[in-house]
């Protein structure tokens, strides 16, 4: 690779590590190392001649796994750092950023948030202990929340004629109002309380006059019946059923029912003198009928989405007020904290004071909430917050800026370029541009650069200039660099061209291209680099870019029926695989045995194997054949009794029906998968592992709705419903084996920041555009949103508003189409398969993206390819297996008696566990009770036992200030008021008081320390873990403080210690075997209202250890796995 002083923009990265001082905006193109310049600018801050402590220095990431990733890169950078530094000033401070880099502000802007939060807990006006909910638990709970809002609103006697109009007009009060709910949820801050408008006066009578005009006139026509005659009358009988209505709600169900036909070429001239009066007047008619209904859909929607916004906002306060926010409530009160009149200045000082540097990572992603949160951090805290960002000056070289705005793709997720653009004329003195691609091979950089140069066209606010990339990486040997597949439009089925193409059609020719240059890419040996040389591509360096999920089923079709191995890296589709939807169809039949469709349809699903002449034997001789619950358990064993797969089916649904109340839904599918054998029959489909991969997430999933939400089975049904639905978010990816030789099929979304030997970029022939479930828009200036629930029902000024947005969606998917072909290493392969554009299609926002690369690609250097049809598919070359030799019957034995023999022996032991089963003296002592509360739990989410007291005042010393000291009287009071003990408050304000004022814990709050951590160590095949209330590191290695707050007698202080020391040798060993550091003392601090802590170290700690050894040994041979 070039040197950096070499590179086209080698001036600008050295820029970034030499103008410390400087706020910077740097705009660093694809592949173009812009997190080693980052790491390089943090190293630099750290080790300039003023330098500044990374625990000073925040940076924010996009995403957890960037994240952790940055963590990673800054540690193997401040390692090598520590072998190239000769001054010992410099490499003390690498060392010291090297303690502190496991707890540095490296996160998202949510964990950020949460750090903010969780200093200034009262200042926010939130519970000291306040928690953040995951987004299965907010599903959950906001689902939960919103059922028992729907139930308020039907019995509230001043909604039932809005509801009943909702219903008239085709909006369910159920399904639309909760996505609507939803999606209001996801932007609770853009909402404002308001009152919902009054219910208006809903009169028809001017339509049906002005309709039973309209319908006389059809005695103006001589002459046979024509279509204008049928028009009229079908006209007359809506205005006769209108006219006829019980009541308004009646009258608006005829109204939205109408659905009169165009009639503006009806009626022949020849029998109606007056027919172009008569259009014009019918299509008035028609256009008032549509505007009279517009106009009432315009007023539910709007009635009713002020009352949920309401609804909204007062369940966020709940949230608030509970202390269970979600990861926008973080953003949101971390932003209204800094800007509060009466807490923010102070919560600003100090924020501002701890982090003198904040550098923002994938800023082209950014929302209104993140350009806040850091402009309002980085202000001067004596300058009061302004209503504009832009206004609020900063502090110079206190913000780093780095991003692209060609791969700003998540405005779905409020991501705003015009917020880039904005933020970079504002903060930008000088230009820096990274745009050497260390990435892709020249040939994928010029065919990029000529495609989207064309495409990418300034637009102020949308559209960001385009600004080439540089290749710096050869080409490969072998193998097309850049190759694209369907570049001539196929012809469009209609009645002029039957022979032409569907979106199926499309879609299946397309997969089938793919497919086929895949295998030729395997028996060509197309080249892939790999550390510094190339090698034959395998399955997994290829991986498939989809704009979304309907192109996914093509592929998967198409590469099954050719054998080739592939993997959906994404849970987008793990709900509508084949095996899950099986699950979920037997889990339905299992909650309803009225539901018919569900048990026939399982009954011949895999999972029971039934064909349908079982199914019609079955049948002709039961007539309560599905009935199956009033069949009770007898019959059922009779009826299965000679192995009719049916009878046995429905036994096995009867069976797990019964229990359904007794089980969670986890546990049905646990039964389900192990009673039917599941797992064994994914060895029988084509990729066995991607189908074990989807029924494991599946029940993983089922395990984290039943532990948060502990409902019933239909309850979790309901919640799989909206996993499944078209507009769902995916909670989390499925994570590939290391082994998996297999092609990934991902979205464009899901493969930003990442990067393939192989991209093949397809499925943009229909879809990329198109908007899925409910769009809601907000206006600046309107008060509330204007909504859309489907075509046709909406606000009257959603037009306009999607209108304007439209045009932002296509820049967007001019620069998505740029994201995936970006992701490319060494080939790149772009299906433009699609069907011709019609004539009259010149609207931008109409394109979709192959007809959009087709207009940009024409002059870029590529090869094109027409494979000949491949009738073999893949077929692997077979592997020789050696197997060891098979044991004898008493080799066999043995083997199986050790193995009984481990399976016997403790799995773990607590250090309380060690301190009784070393005899201690006082065994049922409450201060030796530091155990897990749940032992199946995972270890940060355990509780401990002990008395209230002591856990109150352990739970204040794991949050206090340990220097100040400050807030000890609100957390002490919250925490008493926890544990049930507020007449205690005044008890744990003391002891907390006591561990204050003891030199040990002073000495401690001055070094690097750490409070109230769980460890865990393997000591000879045994797990040794307990909690740990405080350990400081000091020069000669760690030193750990319990806490004791039983009642102490100083005369009895050796009698104490004895009891105590080998549960705190056990923290030693473990704690020491956990970090490779030495333990050098465990001191007791025996907390006594009234003074300073009374100090007990450990004495002979070496001796003790030993005996815990011992002990642990002992235990590990006699004892018996719980």
């Amino acid at each position: 690779m070039t040197d950096a002083t070499e590179l086209p923009d080698g001036g600008d990265r050295s820029l970034i590590e030499e103008l410390l001082g400087e706020t910077l905006f740097v705009e660093a193109g694809a592949g173009s190392g812009k997190t080693h310049s980052l790491v390089e600018r943090i190293v630099r801050l750290i080790l300039t001649p003023d330098p500044i402590p990374l625990s000073q220095i925040a940076v924010i990431t996009f995403t957890e796994k960037a994240a952790a990733e940055l963590r990673h890169r800054i540690r193997i950078r401040l390692e090598k750092s520590l072998g190239e530094l000769h001054e010992e000033s410099d490499r003390e401070l690498a060392t010291e950023a090297l303690r502190e880099l496991d707890g540095a502000a490296v996160a998202t802007l949510h964990g950020f948030a949460l750090r903010i939060l969780s200093e200034h807990p009262l200042e926010a006006g939130l519970p000291p202990n306040f928690e953040t909910i995951d987004e299965i638990s907010g599903q959950v709970a906001f689902r939960e929340t919103f059922e028992r809002f729907r139930d308020e609103l039907f019995s509230d006697p001043e909604w039932g004629e809005t509801l009943l109009l909702a219903d008239a007009l085709g909006i369910d009060t159920d399904r639309d109002f909760y996505a609507l709910a939803d999606a209001l949820e996801n932007n609770w801050d853009l909402l404002q309380r308001i009152e919902p408008p009054a219910l208006p006066e809903i009169d028809f009578s001017g339509l049906v006059n002005d309709g039973e005009h309209l319908a006389s006139r059809i005695d103006e026509h001589s002459g046979p019946g024509d279509r204008m005659t049928r028009l009229l009358e079908e006209l007359r009988e809506v205005v006769e059923q209108i006219a006829g209505g019980f009541d308004v709600i009646e009258q608006t169900a005829v109204l939205n029912g109408a659905g009169l036909s165009s009639g503006s070429k009806a009626g022949n001239r020849k029998y109606w003198p007056n027919i172009a009066d008569i259009r014009e007047e019918y299509e008035s008619f028609r256009a008032a009928v549509e505007k009279h209904r517009s106009q009432l859909v315009d007023f539910v929607l709007r009635r009713s989405t002020t009352r949920l916004s309401n609804f909204i906002l007062d369940e966020v306060e709940n949230r608030r007020l509970r202390g269970r926010l979600n990861f926008h409530d973080l953003l949101v009160f971390a932003r209204d904290l800094l800007s509060d009149p009466i807490h923010g200045s102070v919560v600003r000082k100090r924020v501002h004071a701890k982090y003198r540097s904040l550098l923002v990572d994938e800023f082209q992603d950014t929302d209104p909430l993140q350009i806040q949160i850091v402009t309002l951090v980085a202000t001067s805290p004596d300058d009061p917050p302004q209503e504009s960002w832009e206004d609020m000056a900063t502090r110079p070289g206190h913000l780093f800026f780095v991003g692209d705005p060609k791969q700003s793709i998540y405005r779905f997720r409020r991501a705003d370029i015009s917020l880039y653009m904005q933020a970079q004329q504002h903060h930008q003195s000088r230009e820096i541009r990274l745009l050497t691609n260390f990435r892709s091979g020249p040939q994928i950089i010029a065919w990029i650069n000529e495609v989207f140069g064309n495409l990418i066209q300034y637009r102020p606010g949308s559209q960001p200039n385009y600004e080439p990339l540089v290749a710096n990486r050869e080409a490969p040997p072998v193998g097309a660099s850049v190759m694209v597949l369907g570049s001539r439009p196929h012809p469009k089925r209609s009645k002029k061209t039957p022979d032409g193409f569907n979106m199926d059609e499309i879609r299946r020719v397309e997969a089938e291209e793919i497919a086929q240059t895949i295998i030729r890419c395997r028996q060509q040996g197309w080249s892939v680099g790999e550390e510094g040389s190339w090698r034959p591509a395998k399955f997994s360096d290829i991986a498939v870019l989809v704009p979304g999920r309907p192109s996914m089923p093509a592929l998967e079709d198409a590469f099954e029926n050719l054998g080739i191995p592939y993997r959906i890296a994404s849970t987008t589709n793990v709900w509508r695989s084949r095996e899950v939807r099986d699950l979920i169809m037997c889990l339905r039949a299992v909650d309803d045995p009225t539901d018919e469709l569900a048990t026939v349809s399982v009954l011949r699903s895999s999972i029971y194997g039934c064909g349908d002449d079982d199914l019609y034997r079955f049948k002709l001789s039961h007539d309560d054949a599905w009935n199956w619950n009033v069949v009770d358990d007898e019959e059922h064993h009779h009826r299965s009794a000679d192995g009719d797969p049916v009878a046995r089916g429905l036994a096995h649904l009867s069976m797990l029906h019964s229990q359904r109340t007794s089980l969670t839904p986890s546990q049905i599918l646990r039964r389900i998968i192990r009673d039917r054998q599941m797992y064994e029959q994914c060895a029988a489909r084509r990729n066995p592992r991607e189908s074990i991969r989807r029924i494991r997430h599946v029940l993983d999933q089922a395990r984290g709705w039943s532990d948060e939400a502990g409902g019933t089975l239909q309850r979790f049904l309901l919640w799989v419903a909206q996993q499944s639905a078209d507009n769902a978010r995916p909670i989390e990816a499925i994570l590939p084996e290391n082994d998996d030789d297999s092609i990934r099929i991902m979205t464009i979304h899901g493969a930003k920041g990442l990067e393939f030997p192989i991209c093949m970029v397809a499925g943009l022939a229909k879809g990329s555009t198109a908007s899925r479930g409910i769009s809601v828009g907000y206006v600046q200036g309107v008060d509330a949103p204007t909504v859309r629930y489907r075509k046709g029902t909406e606000n009257t000024d959603f037009a306009q508003w999607h209108d304007t947005e439209s045009a932002f969606r296509h820049d967007e998917l001019v620069r998505t189409l740029y994201v995936a072909c970006t992701r490319a290493r060494d080939h790149l392969v772009v299906s433009l398969h699609r069907t011709e554009l019609a004539s009259s299609t010149t609207e931008a926002a109409k394109l979709h993206g192959a007809d959009i690369l087709a207009s940009g690609h024409e002059m870029a250097p590529q090869s094109e390819l027409t494979p000949p049809t491949i009738v073999q598919g893949w077929v692997k070359e077979p592997q020789k297996v050696s197997y060891p030799p098979r044991l004898g019957r008493s080799e066999w034995a043995q083997v199986h008696q050790r193995a009984v023999t481990r399976s016997a022996q403790r799995v773990s032991l607590s250090a309380t566990a060690i301190a009784k089963s070393g005899g201690s003296d006082d065994a049922t002592n409450p201060g030796l009770e530091k155990d897990a509360e749940y032992i199946d739990a995972a270890p940060w989410n355990r509780g401990r036992y002990g008395t209230a007291v002591g856990r109150a005042v352990h739970a204040v010393l794991q949050r206090i200030d340990l220097v100040s000291g400050e807030r000890l009287l609100p957390l002490s009071s919250v925490q008493a008021e926890v544990e049930g003990i507020p007449e205690r408050t005044e008890t744990v304000v003391a002891l907390v008081e006591s561990a204050l004022s003891s030199a040990l814990v002073r000495e401690a709050a001055q070094e690097r320390h750490w409070r109230e951590i769980y460890v865990a160590s393997t000591i000879h095949g045994t797990v040794l873990e307990g909690y740990v209330d405080l350990v400081f590191e000091t020069k000669d290695g760690l030193v750990i403080v319990d806490y004791k707050t039983d009642q102490f007698d100083p005369a009895e202080a050796a009698e104490k210690l004895g009891s105590y020391q080998l549960q705190a040798a056990a923290y030693a060993l473990a704690l020491g075997e956990a970090t490779n550091q030495p333990v050098v003392r465990v001191e007791l601090a025996f907390l006594r209202a009234g003074g300073p802590a009374v100090i007990s170290p450990v004495p002979h700690l070496d001796e003790v250890l030993s005996d815990v050894r011992a002990i642990i040994e002992r235990e590990a041979v006699a004892g018996i796995r719980p």
